[in-house]
């Protein structure tokens, strides 16, 4: 599915009618990032579900977009354009980093948060990436020259997370603009509420 908001086309997928839950992916992938965490998890039957691509990411554009707040402002205008009342918000990531102001911003389009891994701007002291679980035949799922991307993305090492990072993440790694991130991410801090 796709809106046209001002001159941005934002693509989204959508499953299901009652409580709107709207899911924002992390940089540098698209909305299956999240539908193929978040489907399992759910009621079929409860939820209107929308995963949007992130400006610049997956099929949607970013024509006029500048700087995170440009995008919140966006994101604001898409939740109103969908015309379903106060949202469940849930933000990964980067996607996270944008809901807390967009919950900020509009806290009449927003009725609950969920934030997961959060992006914290001026955070230290953060573990390292370790991996927690390595199977022997993790990487019977991907093709070699994946298989770094995978090491950066999961901590557990499965032929089942191997799956999901092929089926899920890696597709929407190749469809991101980058450029038109580098353009977005150069104005980055957002005024985040304490």
């Amino acid at each position: 599915m796709e809106r046209q908001i001002r001159e941005v086309r934002i693509s989204y997928a959508e499953y299901g009618r009652g409580t709107p839950l709207v899911a924002l992916h992390g940089a540098g992938v698209d909305h299956r990032e999240m539908e193929s965490a978040i489907e399992p998890l759910l009621p079929q039957n409860h939820y209107r579900r929308i995963y949007p691509d992130l400006p610049g990411m997956g099929a949607s554009t970013a024509e006029g977009l500048t700087s995170n707040t440009d995008v919140v402002h966006l994101l604001g205008d898409f939740l109103r354009d969908l015309d379903a009342g106060p949202v469940l918000l849930l933000g990964h990531s980067y996607g996270a980093y944008l809901a807390r102001e967009i919950a900020a911003t509009y806290p009449s389009q927003i009725s609950g948060l969920a934030l997961l891994c959060p992006i914290v701007d001026g955070a230290h002291d953060l573990p390292t990436h370790g991996v927690i679980r390595q199977d022997p035949d993790a990487y019977d799922e991907l093709e070699p020259g994946d298989r770094g991307g995978f090491d950066e993305y999961f901590v557990i090492r499965t032929r089942a997370t191997a799956r999901r990072y092929r089926d899920a993440v890696l597709p929407g790694t190749k469809l991101g603009d980058a450029a038109t991130l580098e353009r977005i991410f150069r104005d980055w801090p957002l005024d985040l509420p304490t």
